[in-house]
């Protein structure tokens, strides 16, 4: 549902933007909300963006404990053989 939001926010936008543009070129006056159509434009390409693919710098591995730390047990002070 979102992606199909926007892909509409990002064709009004664009629509947007060419009469911007269009207006600027022909020294019309430019009305503020042709700018909001671009801003619209730019959450339209955010809702369509992917999730980006994970990089070589994250491996899997990263967001599991390190080995490390999952090696040390706790041990309490208060049941200690003494």
């Amino acid at each position: 549902m979102l992606r199909k939001l926007g892909w509409l926010f990002t064709l009004g936008g664009a629509a947007a933007a060419g009469l911007l543009i269009y207006n600027w070129v022909n020294n019309q006056p430019i009305s503020s909300n042709l700018f909001l159509g671009v801003l619209v434009l730019l959450l339209g390409l955010v809702l369509l963006r992917r999730p980006s693919e994970q990089n070589e710098s994250s491996k899997p591995g990263d967001s599991a404990a390190k080995p490390s730390r999952m090696e040390k047990t706790h041990h309490s002070w208060i049941s200690k053989n003494r």
